[in-house]
């Protein structure tokens, strides 16, 4: 298996979610900017860092990120946070149960965000990036 079919395996967990209408990995949240239609909420997952292989045995970090769009009063900011955070922990738990993964650090920090700027919706969330290890991951 290679890392990208792990990651797509992970983009097909967040897309059974019935609360996330779009997800898609080794992307980033700037490239979900130019998409014609943006389904919100949004998950997109990406690798970060190295890839360390012991004893059979791949680490890599991954970052998720659960965002939204923010409306222009912003007074659903709070919800937003929210769920980002509820979705993040869930997507997390999830991913324990595909194949290849055997262990997912349960120490993360989950970490708020704002893009007014750099997008074409001003969107809201937060991500986490977590360290996984892996079985059978032949290349990246």
């Amino acid at each position: 298996m290679k890392l990208k079919d792990l990651l797509i395996k992970m983009t097909n967990v967040a897309s059974a979610e019935e609360l996330i209408n779009f997800s898609a990995s080794m992307t980033s949240i700037y490239q979900f900017n130019s998409l014609d239609v943006k389904n919100y909420p949004a998950c997109v997952i990406s690798p970060t860092g190295n890839l360390e292989v012991v004893e059979g045995f791949e680490t890599f970090n991954i970052t998720v990120f659960v965002f939204d769009r923010l409306l222009d009063d912003s007074s659903n900011d709070i919800d937003i946070q929210s769920f980002a955070y509820e979705q993040i922990k869930a997507l997390l738990k999830r991913f324990r149960t595909i194949e290849n993964i055997v262990d997912i650090d349960s120490n993360y920090s989950i970490v708020p965000f704002t893009e007014t700027e750099r997008m074409s919706d001003k969107i809201m969330g937060a991500y986490a990036t977590v360290k996984m290890t892996a079985t059978g991951i032949d290349e990246c």
